[in-house]
C-alpha cells in the first residue's frame, strides 16, 4: 500500500487549510496513495493562546463541518486519511489526531498524552490530555500513534510498543526560534535526537511537520524503519508529499 506523507504551508485560515488539504489528498489520491498522512494540528496550526475564548474558535469537534468536508473526501478518493486539529469536546481541549476510512468513518482517535502543546498555566480544566493507546488495522497493517512531544515521554513510547503496531504514525508541529536554522542544522543537531526516540520504539515510524513562516514551523517528513535507519525523507521548509510503499512490512 501506498502512503503519502503531507508536509503541507499552513494559514490562520480555517476553510484555506482545508481547501489545501483536500487538494493534496486529490494529489496523492491520483498517484495511487491509499493512506494520507498529514501533521499534528494542520487544520489551523498551533493558534492557541492558553484562552479559552479565543481558542474554542478554532478547537474543532469530531463532528464537525471541517471533518466532514475531509470525511467526504476521502469517500471520494476512496482513501485513508490521518489528520491532526485541535479538538473540542464539551468544554475541554486536546491536541488530537483522527484515521478517517474511505467509508468516512473515524477508525483511529488519539489524544496526545504530554502537555507540551499548551502553557504551563492553561487552565487544566479544560486544556487536557488523552490516556489511553489507540491502535487501528488497515490491510492486515496495525498502525498507532504518538503525537510530537509523546515521542520524548518513555513511559508512552513502552504503552505503544506493547501493543506492536507494525507503524508508528508521528504527527509533529515543530518550529525554531533560530534565524539561521537550516536543513544542516535539523540534519546535525535536532534529528539525531528524534531517532534516538524512534529507535526505542523497534518499529516503522512515519513523521510529517507542516510549514509556517510566520511562526518558524520548518516543515519535513521522515521515514525511519525498525533499526532506526530513514529509509526516505523530505527536506525542511519544502511544501509537498513524501511516498512510502508498505510492501516490505
Amino acid at each position: 500500500m501506498k502512503h503519502a506523507l503531507i508536509v503541507p504551508t499552513l494559514c490562520d485560515d480555517v476553510q484555506r487549510n482545508i481547501d489545501s488539504i483536500i487538494s493534496f489528498i486529490d494529489s496523492a489520491a491520483k498517484k495511487s496513495a491509499k493512506f494520507i498522512i498529514f501533521p499534528e494540528a494542520c487544520l489551523t496550526g498551533f493558534v492557541t493562546d492558553d484562552n479559552p475564548e479565543h481558542d474554542y474558535k478554532y478547537a474543532v469537534l469530531l463532528d464537525s463541518s471541517c471533518l466532514q468536508q475531509i470525511k467526504e473526501i476521502a469517500c471520494r478518493k476512496g482513501v485513508y486519511v490521518s489528520l491532526g486539529f485541535i479538538e473540542r469536546d464539551n468544554k475541554h481541549i486536546y491536541d488530537s489526531v483522527v484515521c478517517i476510512s474511505p467509508l468516512g468513518k473515524v477508525i483511529g482517535h488519539y489524544r496526545r498524552q504530554s502537555p507540551g502543546w499548551h502553557g504551563r498555566n492553561a487552565d487544566k480544566g479544560i486544556y487536557r490530555e488523552g490516556n489511553k493507546v489507540s491502535i487501528f488495522s488497515i490491510e492486515n497493517c496495525s498502525y498507532g500513534y504518538l503525537v510530537c512531544g509523546d515521542l520524548f515521554d518513555d513511559k508512552l513510547i513502552t504503552a505503544v510498543k506493547e501493543s506492536s503496531p507494525d507503524v508508528v504514525i508521528v504527527p509533529i508541529a515543530r518550529s525554531s526560534d533560530n534565524e539561521l536554522f537550516s536543513q544542516e542544522l535539523w540534519d546535525n543537531e535536532e534529528k539525531p535526537y528524534y531517532l534516538d526516540q524512534v529507535k526505542k520504539l523497534k518499529t516503522r515510524v512515519l513523521m510529517t511537520n507542516y510549514i509556517n513562516e510566520k511562526d518558524s514551523f520548518f516543515g519535513g517528513a521522515i521515514v525511519v524503519n525498525a533499526d532506526g535507519i530513514i529509509e526516505k525523507q523530505k527536506e525542511i521548509n519544502e511544501e509537498g508529499i513524501l511516498y512510502w510503499e508498505s510492501g516490505s512490512i
